[in-house]
């Protein structure tokens, strides 16, 4: 979707269907009370957090289909693999220790971190590219779930130490390696793409 709602029409139709601001609010993963905020106009939405307001109401609205890509090409296969499996998504989320609402963020046109999506293919055995519908085939690499370069597991089992240092123990990252991770999880979309790159570069280079 190219077009986002305007600020009238996204207040007329969160009045409509009786959408807390609040969710919203976590839907864009904004400050507290940063919708109340734009709303009376102290603050402003980012293209990508107005894009992803649009996408979620309009859904609902049933007026247009999902924001499309990697978005609704995860969604649809998340949808499928618990077909297969014989569960509902929200099962399937909440044994995974994620909250009924994820579900709904994915469906409105989220997708997971980096961690969250690597245990959706360990749940599924499948590799994460898959799950992004980068590829067909879901068989998880001799690695684990993590096929290609631009998976975001390549960028967490890659630590960010000093040349000098000794390498932390397998499955316990260093304090920068985790401070990076905090930092990626807050990034929007388009930002962890570009900085996935970035790292896959510098990975080659090295």
């Amino acid at each position: 979707m190219g077009v986002s709602l305007t600020k009238e029409e996204i207040l007329s139709l969160v009045k409509e269907k009786g959408i807390k601001l609040s969710f919203l609010n976590d839907l864009i993963h904004g400050y507290r009370g940063k919708m109340t905020d734009w709303k009376n106009g102290k603050t402003t939405l980012s293209d990508t957090e107005l894009k992803t307001i649009t996408n979620y109401l309009l859904g609902i609205d049933g007026q247009s289909e999902n924001s499309g890509g990697v978005f609704s090409m995860f969604w649809d296969i998340f949808c499928k693999e618990c077909d297969k499996v014989n569960k509902k998504p929200n099962k399937v989320a909440m044994e995974l220790g994620l909250s009924g609402a994820t579900t709904t963020k994915w469906k409105a046109g989220t997708i997971p971190n980096g961690e969250t999506l690597v245990k959706i293919a360990d749940y599924f055995n499948c590799s994460t590219d898959y799950l992004l519908g980068r590829t067909d085939d879901p068989t998880p690499t001799p690695h684990g779930n993590v096929s290609g370069d631009n998976s975001f597991q390549n960028i967490q089992d890659s630590p960010v130490i000093n040349k000098h240092s000794t390498a932390p123990p397998e499955n316990k990252p260093d304090g920068v390696t985790s401070e990076f991770m905090r930092v990626f999880e807050n990034l929007d979309f388009d930002d962890k793409v570009e900085l996935m790159g970035l790292a896959v570069k510098m990975k080659k280079g090295a």
